[in-house]
C-alpha cells in the first residue's frame, strides 16, 4: 500500500517508489511509533478512506478517523453499513474488527480512541484517568523518585491534557515538581 501510494498516487517511478516504501516500512509495515507511522498509513489507505467516506454520505453519515479508528455519526446507521465497511476495506486489504464495532444510542455516552464523547462535550475516558491516579499514588508513597516513572505520568498527563485542556496545566505544575 506504501509502494502504491508513491507509484500510483505521486506518479513516482517504480524504482523510486520501491526505495521510498522501503525506507518507510519495516518487515513491509508501517512502523508503529514512529513519527511518520500516523500520516503513513493514512496517506497509503487515503483511497480507501475516500470510498468509505463516500458510502458514509450516501447514507447521511459523517465520518471521522484518527490514525486507523474510524467513527460513524448518523440517525440511520444500521448494521448494515457495517456490511458495506467490511466489504471496501477487504477490497483495500484489510479487515473489520467485530470486537472493535459498536453502536451507541444517540443519547449513549461513545467511547472512541481515548476519549468519551457525550452531552455535548468530550472528555478523558474513565481507564486513562484512573491509571494517571495509581501511578501519582505510587510516585507519592516512593521514596525514590524513579526518572521512567515520572516520564510516564507527564506522558499520560500530556495524552489527557490534549482531550482536557485543563490538564496541561496539572503537566507543568507536575513537571515543575517532580524535575527539581
Amino acid at each position: 500500500m506504501v509502494f502504491d501510494f508513491f507509484y500510483n498516487t505521486m506518479q513516482c517511478s517504480s524504482d523510486v517508489a520501491d526505495l521510498l516504501s522501503r525506507i518507510l516500512t519495516y518487515d513491509e509495515h508501517i512502523p508503529t511509533g514512529s513519527r511518520i507511522s500516523m500520516p503513513l498509513a493514512y496517506i497509503a489507505n487515503k483511497r480507501m478512506f475516500d470510498e468509505i467516506e463516500d458510502a458514509a454520505m450516501r447514507v447521511g453519515a459523517k465520518m471521522t478517523i484518527y490514525v486507523d479508528d474510524l467513527t460513524f455519526s448518523g440517525v440511520m446507521l444500521h448494521k448494515d453499513f457495517v456490511k458495506t465497511l467490511e466489504m471496501i476495506a477487504k477490497k483495500h486489504g484489510h479487515r473489520i474488527h467485530p470486537s472493535k464495532t459498536r453502536f451507541y444510542s444517540e443519547n449513549a455516552i461513545k467511547l472512541i480512541t481515548g476519549a468519551a464523547i457525550g452531552e455535548d462535550r468530550i472528555f478523558p475516558r474513565n481507564r486513562h484517568l484512573k491509571a494517571l491516579k495509581e501511578d501519582l499514588q505510587i510516585w507519592i508513597n516512593s521514596p525514590q523518585k524513579d526518572r521512567k516513572l515520572i516520564n510516564k505520568i507527564l506522558g499520560r498527563l500530556t495524552f489527557i491534557g490534549s482531550i482536557d485542556p485543563r490538564y496541561k496545566d496539572k503537566a507543568r505544575t507536575f513537571r515543575n515538581v517532580a524535575i527539581k
